[in-house]
């Protein structure tokens, strides 16, 4: 296993260094941030001298062997427009977007996995219909528009719950049902298809033949063998929250990463907008490393390569 995990590590540099080679062309592409730091009435030379106190007067090539040197020592540059460097302002967003997405990954798991379970043991009946129904709503719904329609109900008409910004648990109740409206649908589905597959499979026949119990078979051979490829998709849906935290948080004014990320691209502040990235494809990385690990050990027909 050991050496499993350590020839895993030694592909997280080459893959960081693709995804920061996209980010860096990526983020050239929306535009001159020097514009949007001049006054209106600037002259073509007052955006050449900000572009040169930038760094952006330097060929692309030159631009960017210099970014890969700074990331090298960790260091992403300075905000255009905080002056202040780029990973704090990051690091200070983080803890926010992490606890909104775990809060989300916990709701989707309490509530989806319960459905897939009663969906698989009451297969072909009016909850199955409807869990296979809700299960479609829920896949199909875009974030944006699922997070307008709590507000309106909780916020606007009921007055229940506060619609922005954040400070207590109740700020974090819409975004986080928002967010795991479409994982908590892809988790009951997943739980429901697996379970069928694996109830049907040899050994669960030839445990029932042997006698043993319907409850002992259902925990002990079903329901574990049926978590495996749920616990992968729930290691690669965490790097999907963390993306699609950005649609939530903007709705919601969360202070986040995915807010700081779209308020980022539309200054054009690339230090930012490269410094979250850098980190959103760390935690992604180390998530799937983790999750392999963690399915290897829950079923040991997997086997290190």
């Amino acid at each position: 296993m050991f050496k499993y995990v350590g020839r895993r590590l030694l592909v997280v540099a080459p893959t960081l260094l693709g995804v920061m080679l996209i980010v860096f062309f990526l983020t050239y592409t929306i535009g001159n941030p020097a514009v949007l730091l001049v006054p209106p009435e600037a002259t073509p030379e007052d955006i050449a001298r900000v572009e040169a106190v930038l760094g952006l007067d330097q060929p692309v090539a030159v631009q960017f062997l210099r970014y890969i040197g700074r990331i090298a020592r960790f260091d992403f540059g300075v905000s255009f427009y905080s002056d202040r460097p780029a990973l704090n302002l990051v690091v200070q967003r983080l803890p926010a977007t992490l606890q909104l997405s775990l809060v989300a990954l916990v709701i989707a798991i309490l509530i989806g996995l319960p459905a897939g379970l009663f969906g698989a043991l009451w297969r072909g009946k009016f909850a199955d219909v409807a869990l296979s129904a809700s299960v479609l709503f829920g896949m199909s719904i875009p974030n944006f528009w699922l997070g307008l329609m709590l507000i309106i109900l909780f916020g606007v008409q009921l007055r229940l719950l506060p619609i922005s910004g954040s400070g207590t648990p109740a700020h974090l109740i819409l975004p986080a049902i928002t967010l795991a409206t479409g994982m908590l649908a892809m988790i009951a589905r997943l739980v429901r298809n697996d379970l069928l597959d694996v109830l049907n499979a040899d050994y669960v026949r030839t445990a029932r033949a042997k006698g043993v119990s319907n409850t002992i078979v259902f925990i002990r051979h079903a329901l574990k063998n049926a978590l495996t490829p749920v616990i992968t998709v729930l290691g690669l849906q965490l790097g999907a929250l963390l993306g699609g935290a950005i649609v939530t948080e903007s709705v919601f004014a969360w202070p986040g990463v995915g807010r700081l990320i779209l308020q980022s691209i539309e200054r054009r502040d690339y230090p930012v907008v490269q410094a979250a990235t850098f980190i959103l494809a760390v935690i992604f990385i180390l998530t799937n490393l983790v999750v392999d690990v963690v399915c290897a050990t829950l079923d040991p027909r997997i086997v290190y390569e």
